[in-house]
């Protein structure tokens, strides 16, 4: 079973790395994106969530049956790109049933949707050259246990091996959550720090895993909020450790395709 408390451990597992600074983002007195994304979905209701209408044209995650508990289909569950790499993401399990925002972000997002066409636009892609999607590819009552989330990621695998089939997909780079329970903590640890991929079966893709954008989008925002200068010089450290390794990964992943 994984133990919720080993992925905030991950998150926080940062190692500094020497690097150029250009790649941090300064907001220019802007309002932060992500901020302004979280209040506009504060004062929905949350049985206006719950009984969302599902699309008449269904998807394959609306008509996908494996999950009887489940409260509602991602109403945009995947993104077609144009070279065969498929990224997954997702939100980790939190408390109520979190909206559906995949109508107006790839990773949940404005903030984290920025950092990605950053980091993108470094290695020479655009945001559209990539499959998205998304996984968990459905909305699940969070009160639910370890298991019920493993057997949830287990039952979704199909979807994603669906898209590989389908769109002859070679590379695979999960940010987050997915990597987790696709490999489990320790394995996804590992591959996160060092860079190298995982195989994904079948078809031994190369697996890359990155840490969640969102914590990282966090992480911009704590640093720019911070006025003590140690603390400041500190955090910048650990982004730039997180971004340059991500940047590695995305050059790999380029050449690969």
């Amino acid at each position: 079973m994984i133990d919720k408390s080993r992925i905030g451990q991950m998150l926080l597992d940062v190692e500094q790395i020497l690097g150029s600074g250009d790649f941090i983002y300064r907001l220019r007195g802007e309002e932060d994106p992500a901020t302004v994304a979280l209040e506009i979905f504060q004062d929905v209701p949350a049985e206006r969530v719950v009984q969302m209408d599902i699309p008449v044209a269904e998807t394959e995650n609306a008509r996908c049956k494996r999950c009887p508990d489940r409260s509602f289909p991602v109403k945009v569950y995947r993104r077609e790109g144009r070279l065969p790499v498929l990224l997954l993401h997702g939100a980790a399990p939190e408390q109520g049933i979190r909206p559906d925002r995949s109508f107006q972000h790839r990773l949940g997002s404005a903030a984290a949707d920025d950092l990605l066409g950053r980091l993108l636009e470094k290695v020479g892609f655009a945001r559209d050259d990539l499959y998205f999607q998304e996984f968990l590819a459905c909305h699940f009552n969070s009160q639910g246990s370890q298991v019920d989330w493993e057997r949830r990621a287990l039952q979704c695998r199909n979807l994603i091996e669906d898209t590989i089939r389908e769109f002859k997909i070679k590379v695979i780079l999960a940010i987050g959550w997915p990597g987790l329970m696709l490999l489990g903590p320790d394995r996804a640890a590992e591959h996160a720090r060092t860079g190298q991929p995982a195989q994904f079966e079948p078809g031994a893709l190369p697996f890359f895993v990155l840490r969640s954008f969102e914590a990282l989008a966090a992480l911009e925002r704590k640093r720019q909020e911070t006025l003590d200068s140690a603390k400041k010089n500190e955090l910048i450290n650990q982004e730039k450790s997180i971004k340059l390794r991500s940047l590695a990964v995305m050059q790999q992943i380029r050449s690969l395709v």
